[in-house]
């Protein structure tokens, strides 16, 4: 095989490799977040950020996923609110008393099933990226997943 057939071989299983993410990544992480929502009952909301660095002290600024913050219903006992649909008015996403994070979290099975969650999202990092993009912040509800830009250093 020449080599001009081989670059044009990689370039088309790149190209393939890029579609399959953009067609699949959003349902994949649909699905890891119905999973979620499913193991933990009381869990309203989840974020995390994505970026790469403007500056990493000499080093290589590459792209990273943030630690995933989640917010549960005050009461367990109460019914799980659901997040406002794209009509309805948009809440504060920044209201940071309200998120936890999974190495503060005590109930042990609840932190493991986020840590696992959190895990799985480093592993998905590429997938991450080109789904929802750089220097974007994720909020995913049952009911919706939407991102906004991610202010950072």
């Amino acid at each position: 095989m020449e080599v001009k057939d081989k670059i044009k071989e990689i370039q088309e299983a790149k190209k393939a490799y890029l579609k399959l993410i953009k067609s699949e990544g959003k349902g994949l992480v649909k699905q890891l977040l119905d999973n979620l929502f499913a193991e933990i009952p009381t869990l309203v909301e989840v974020r995390w950020n994505q970026y790469t660095p403007y500056f990493n002290d000499g080093d290589v600024c590459e792209f990273r996923i943030g630690d995933a913050g989640f917010k549960f219903a005050a009461d367990p006992s109460a019914p799980v609110p659901e997040a406002p649909t794209e009509d309805e008015e948009e809440y504060d996403d920044d209201e940071e008393d309200d998120w936890e994070y999974s190495y503060s979290i005590k109930n042990k099975q609840l932190k493991k099933a986020c840590e696992q969650f959190s895990k799985t999202l480093n592993d998905l990092e590429e997938v991450l990226e080109i789904t929802f993009g750089d220097h974007v912040e994720v909020f995913a509800s049952k009911n919706k997943i939407h991102t906004k830009e991610y202010e950072h250093e």
